[in-house]
Formats: structure tokens, C-alpha cells, sequence
């Protein structure tokens, strides 16, 4: 037995690197989505609202934020002052921490952000239910599908 929600929205920033360039920075308007799964002699999986509440609150760290990430070999991080200093190879951007999302990936695709927001969500979810994907789109028709077994 499978439960999903869907339209969980969150507006953020990213730049994306592609061999060492990078595009310049711009936002999206993303929509994320999650299934999970349970046994199928159980009543309930797990309750929506406890679902869509442990993935708003992963969301809420990436909403209205610039997503950076921490991985990608061809960024300089450095932090002080309350502000983090962002250098690619060819600019640098300054920007307050509570403006800036820090995730532990290589990337900020929309396949990144869901790798991001898919591990997350996995510790957080009740021992009896299963995370079965997560569904990241930044526009309609474009979405990336993350699932593991």
C-alpha cells in the first residue's frame, strides 16, 4: 500500500555546474512530491498530514533560499561574519547565511535537490512506513523522479 502528497512548493536559487562552468545564478519555483509505502495489512501507512509536515519542514530550510552545494570541487566556501563568500572560477557572490541553504551534494539540479530532500526524509519517517520516491519538477512536464530500494 502507497500514499503520496503532492504540491509542496518552494521558490529557491541555484547556479548548476556543468565541467567546471557554471550558469549563472537564477530561481525556480519548485514543486516536491513524496511516496511512501507500508504493509499491506496495515489499515494506514502513516497519517498525510504527519508526511506533509516532516517534508515541509525539509522544504522550509530550502525555501526563499540560494541552494549551494557544499561538494561541488569548483566552489570556495567561506564563512564569517554571518555571511557566506561564495567563489566559482569565474565569480563570487556574498550573501547573509540565513539567505543560503548549504546542502551536502555536488550540484543544485532538481535531481540533486531531491537526492537532498529524499535522504532527509528517509530518517525521518516512522519504522513501519518505507520511503518510495520523491518527485522534484521546476516546471510542469520536467521532474526528477528519485527512488532507491
Amino acid at each position: 500500500m502507497k500514499i503520496r502528497v503532492t504540491e509542496i512548493n518552494i521558490s529557491c536559487a541555484h547556479f548548476i555546474e556543468t565541467d567546471g562552468a557554471f550558469e549563472p545564478l537564477h530561481g525556480h519555483n519548485i514543486e516536491v512530491s513524496a511516496e511512501v509505502e507500508g504493509r499491506e495489512d496495515e489499515p494506514m501507512v502513516m497519517d498525510f498530514r504527519e508526511l506533509r509536515s516532516l517534508i515541509n519542514g525539509i522544504c522550509d530550510e530550502l525555501d526563499h533560499r540560494v541552494i549551494v552545494p557544499e561538494g561541488n570541487p569548483h566552489l570556495v566556501l567561506k564563512r564569517s561574519e554571518g555571511c557566506i563568500e561564495i567563489k566559482t572560477p569565474k565569480k563570487r557572490y556574498r550573501f547573509p547565511l540565513t539567505d543560503v541553504a548549504v546542502i551536502p551534494n555536488r550540484n543544485s539540479t532538481v535531481e540533486e535537490i531531491g537526492r537532498y530532500i529524499f535522504r532527509s526524509l528517509k530518517g525521518d519517517l516512522p519504522r513501519e512506513a518505507t520511503l518510495s520516491s520523491v518527485g522534484v519538477s521546476e516546471k510542469p512536464g520536467q521532474e526528477a523522479v528519485i527512488s532507491w530500494a
